[in-house]
This record gives structure tokens, C-alpha cells and sequence, in this order.
């Protein structure tokens, strides 16, 4: 059984912001979970995306075909084919984006793959053109899909909080 999760995550998140009061978010994710960050993300929150996929069907094809099939009984053909009526490029979906900041090792493959048509999306000409609606921090992790230390992001993700909550 397929359970809509991209339409019953925002009405949750929805339904604890009622009930606790809030008016942002501050969402943060890694990989998969940057992608889910900035999917759920709305204009008032910030996001910090680390190494995010930006086009699911951009993954390597093991990882894709696994998720497709335990996630929406699906295959990577009913993707391509336009059969899987769910968002997995936000690049021709998102218009209206959260704050972002957005964390990418350098040597990773999700560079071209995800970050430069997300960057192209958005209209910047350059990998340094940060403002308030958009600050990337690329770094030097690791060879690959490595995450910046957790000292590092947990040191952002502080940051970002005292900013929400001072405002």
C-alpha cells in the first residue's frame, strides 16, 4: 500500500505548528533528508541542506530502483515514464524557496548532479553568490558523499535557531 507522504508530511508539520504555536521551521538534512528539507520547506522557514539530492531520479540507479520499490512500488522506468505522480525534481516544482543554506562537500558526484542544475534553477551565475535567501558552504570533507563534522553543523544549526527564535 502507497502512503502519500509528500502530501501528509506538510499537514502534520502544519497541525504541531498550530498546537505549538510557531510560525518557522528550521529544518535541517543530509542526502535523502536535505532533499525532504528543502521539499518541506516554505518561503518563512530556513534550511540547511547538506550534500542534498535535488533530482531524485538523478541517484545512482541501485539506490533509486530500491527506494522506488519500497517507497512507491515502483520502478525507475515508471519514473522516467512520467507514471509516479510525486515531486522528485524540485528544480521544475520549487518557486517559492525557504531561506537555504546549503552545505556541499566538493568532490562529491551531487555537485554536478544536483547543486549546479539547482543553482541554474535559482538563476545564479556563481557558485559565491550568496544572500539572505541563499548562502552555499562548500567544503573539504572527504573524498565522495561526506558530510561536513558534526561539531561544524551542529554549530549552524545553533546559529540558524538563535536567529528564528530572535525574530
Amino acid at each position: 500500500m502507497h502512503i502519500d507522504t509528500q502530501t501528509i508530511i506538510p499537514r502534520v508539520m502544519d497541525h504541531l505548528d498550530k498546537l505549538l504555536a510557531t510560525r518557522r521551521r528550521l529544518l535541517w538534512g543530509i542526502s535523502g533528508g536535505g532533499f525532504a528539507a528543502l521539499m518541506f520547506g516554505r518561503r518563512e522557514d530556513t534550511v540547511i541542506a547538506v550534500n542534498p539530492q535535488t533530482d531524485i531520479s538523478r541517484f545512482n540507479a541501485g539506490d533509486l530502483g530500491c527506494y522506488l520499490d519500497r517507497a512507491w512500488g515502483a520502478s525507475p522506468a515508471d519514473l522516467r515514464d512520467g507514471k509516479l505522480k510525486f515531486v522528485h525534481n524540485l528544480t521544475k516544482r520549487r518557486h517559492d524557496w525557504p531561506r537555504v543554506i546549503y552545505l556541499q562537500n566538493q568532490s562529491d558526484g551531487h555537485v554536478r548532479d544536483h547543486l549546479e542544475p539547482l543553482l541554474e534553477h535559482l538563476g545564479r551565475k556563481n557558485r559565491e553568490q550568496d544572500d539572505e535567501s541563499f548562502k552555499l558552504i562548500f567544503g573539504d570533507w572527504g573524498d565522495g558523499h561526506k558530510r561536513p563534522p558534526v561539531e561544524y553543523m551542529a554549530e549552524i544549526v545553533r546559529s540558524e535557531a538563535e536567529v528564528l527564535l530572535s525574530t
